[in-house]
């Protein structure tokens, strides 16, 4: 089978106790035909020292060193510098499948796919995981870009985060990731998915996500805020050019706006303003969402909860594990 150079960008900020395994799942990748990209977004742990010693140890590995501006900007550089027909995103505390590149790059080609995305699995950092074989015959799922993103604003198990997935390089050609610090991602996933024509999905479980307790992803913010915005603007989006994704753009908008609810201090009078954004947007898009079949039973759950009250409803979601 043709053999393309495929670029893997890792953007690299703080993370010298966990970069090591990502790069040795890079690394360790039967299939070979790489160039891998280490963005090292100003560290200041350490993790600048061993992204070099890594890229003495491989040629195939490329460093950039540049101020901290966030995983978006890191991307966009990495994007920037890449070679490849096909490129991947892989966090630096996450590690991938001995297989990952390889399979994606097979399915890719065979289904003449531009987008091929895989399962993953969750684990917490004192226990990692353990990526299941693969099989001969993966069940492979084929869609439009269009029903992508349906799928992906209804959190219908594929994410709009870059990783786990092989893309067609030339589809960054017009495309970037947002210069905001968080959510850059979900802001660029529209206008990338729209252009594609197919997107293939295997059911193969070939990387590793470690969820942090610490991170900016499951704590509040005020930069997490910015989803808000993200949202609204979406919706108007699709409103005006692609309204068939319109109720799943309100069911991830109702998400945002439960999450931010759960999240945000209770006792700073400076977040009244947000607290009443959110909840308006909760009263606005609950009913909606209630009698849409794709909604997930998450969102349904705290919609119902919502019936009970504003007071009840945050006493109920600050009890509940995991955010929306």
């Amino acid at each position: 089978m043709e053999s393309r150079l495929v670029s893997v960008i890792v953007p690299v900020y703080n993370v010298k106790s966990y970069l090591p395994r990502c790069l040795e799942s890079i690394v360790a990748q039967d299939y070979s035909h790489l160039e891998v990209i280490l963005v090292d977004d100003g560290s200041t742990d350490g993790s600048s020292d061993l992204c070099d010693s890594w890229s003495a140890r491989d040629s195939r590995i490329k460093v950039i060193h540049k101020a901290n501006e966030g995983p978006g900007q890191a991307r966009n550089t990495g994007l920037d510098a890449a070679q490849g027909s096909y490129v991947a995103f892989i966090d630096s505390d996450d590690y991938v499948h001995p297989q990952f590149i390889g399979r994606l790059h097979r399915h890719a080609l065979e289904q003449d796919a531009e987008v091929v995305l895989c399962r993953w699995v969750e684990f917490e950092d004192d226990n990692p995981a353990q990526l299941p074989p693969v099989t001969d015959n993966p069940r492979l799922t084929e869609m439009t870009g269009m029903e992508a993103l349906r799928r992906i604003f209804y959190q219908d198990e594929i994410t709009h985060s870059p990783w786990g997935r092989l893309y067609r390089r030339d589809l960054f050609a017009q495309h970037r990731f947002s210069e905001k610090y968080v959510y850059e991602d979900l802001e660029l996933i529209y206008p990338l998915l729209k252009q594609v024509h197919k997107v293939l999905e295997t059911d193969e479980r070939l990387y590793a996500y470690m969820l942090r307790p610490t991170s900016l992803m499951r704590t509040f913010n005020a930069q997490r805020t910015v989803v808000l915005d993200i949202m609204d603007d979406l919706e108007r989006q699709v409103v005006a050019n692609d309204s068939c994704l319109l109720p799943a753009v309100r069911s991830r908008k109702l998400s945002a706006n439960f999450n931010m609810l759960k999240l945000m201090p209770r006792d700073d009078a400076s977040y009244t303003p947000l607290f009443d954004r959110c909840w308006a947007a909760v009263k606005q898009l609950r009913w909606g969402c209630l009698v849409d079949s794709h909604v997930r039973l998450k969102n349904k759950l705290g919609i119902l909860l919502s019936l009970l009250g504003k007071k009840m409803t945050i006493r109920l979601l600050n009890s509940a594990k995991h955010c929306f």
